[in-house]
């Protein structure tokens, strides 16, 4: 994997660049590639989006296909092909293809296994579990200004003390989410076909679990799956019989389900994502068969690829701004960035700069 990332970005030097955010309870670096006109930087005003696959060890789909986008950014770039260009000189691009490096190693030599890390712990029942301080008051609209304060003291919060504390098996991944202000985020499984959106853990007697921006993430996580070849296709349902088993063949729902109404959990990244930091999180479900063959790895790429660049082209939606010192002009951070009538606050980064992803509208903020 590490041979195929230092390849791509020799072959584009100007637009790339590999770095380790550190590395697994094994010692296995955790590796990056990056896309940015500008690689290495934060550029204000620029905003940062990530692909990372491979949470569990024994679900390899999405790791194919982060290594093949970062090929096909690569190969884009040289040839010079417009939407490619506008990707990179607009975005910064960060591309995980393995966040259980050792999960994978494990998996490699048995594929009933590996799900998990050496220390048998699930990564994504890991991450700081927020959803409690927040839920109760997103059913209460007296509140909504006080909710408006909770969010944003709840990053700050769980900032400090994540910064102070080795408590999490992937302490290395909580400090890059919060090292780099993410506005958008897609995380791979296999298990099932389509896209989860958050919450992914079930309020006390609800069945649902909605955010305050449950119809942002219904719309993003319906055009990943309108652009995929047949995620969304309610013909296809049914069709794939290992579906059976995990009851996740979402054809029949146009292709989205919400991760609390699917089955409960505790300490996804996708709530932690959204909670904790500014960015906003989906998962996608690529396969039902968790290690696919080799021979069906072009048809996967074929049937992801639009909505692979469909998905960071939509990290441009809604509203971004520099906050500064009126007669200095300085960047100011941690400001709060409030829209009229919206519940999730997001904060300005350490160049003062902000992203809030939102739906055609008109907004007062």
């Amino acid at each position: 994997m590490l041979e195929i990332l230092i390849n791509i970005s020799r072959a584009c030097p100007n637009v790339s660049k590999v770095y380790s955010i550190g590395s697994s309870t094994a010692g296995r670096s955790l590796w990056v590639i990056e896309f940015s006109d500008n690689p290495g930087v934060h550029e204000v005003g620029e905003p940062e989006f990530r692909y990372l696959a491979n949470v569990h060890g024994n679900e390899v789909t999405g790791r194919e296909m982060t290594l093949r986008f970062a090929k096909h950014l690569c190969y884009g770039y040289l040839m010079k092909e417009t939407r490619i260009l506008n990707m990179i000189q607009s975005t910064r691009i960060h591309i995980m293809p393995s966040m259980n490096p050792d999960g994978f190693d494990i998996a490699s030599r048995n594929a009933r296994r590996g799900r998990f890390n050496y220390n048998g712990i699930d990564l994504n029942r890991d991450f700081p579990d927020l959803t409690p301080t927040v839920q109760p008051y997103l059913s209460n609209s007296v509140k909504k200004q006080a909710t408006c304060l909770k969010f944003g003291l709840i990053r700050n919060f769980f900032g400090n003390i994540l910064n102070l504390t080795a408590i999490y098996f992937h302490q290395a991944v909580l400090n890059w989410l919060h090292a780099i202000p993410f506005v958008m985020s897609y995380t791979f499984h296999d298990g099932a076909v389509g896209v989860v959106y958050p919450f992914d853990k079930r309020p006390k007697g609800r069945w649902y679990g909605s955010t305050p921006d449950d119809n942002l993430f219904r719309a993003l996580a319906s055009n990943y799956a309108q652009k995929h070849r047949h995620m969304s296709d309610k013909s296809k349902f049914g069709i794939d019989h290992n579906c059976r088993y995990t009851n996740g063949d979402f054809h029949r729902l146009g292709g989205i389900v919400n991760g609390a109404a699917w089955y409960s959990i505790t300490g996804a990244l996708e709530d932690y994502s959204y909670i904790g930091t500014d960015c906003f999180g989906l998962a996608v479900e690529l396969s039902c068969t968790k290690w696919v063959s080799t021979r069906r790895l072009r048809k996967e790429w074929l049937d992801n690829k639009d909505a692979m660049l469909s998905a960071v082209e939509n990290v441009h939606i809604g509203i971004k701004g520099v906050v500064r010192y009126r007669l200095t002009g300085e960047p100011i951070k941690d400001a709060v960035v409030h829209v009229l009538g919206q519940e999730k606050d997001v904060s300005t980064s350490r160049d003062g700069d902000y992203w809030r992803p939102l739906q055609r509208g008109i907004y007062t903020v």
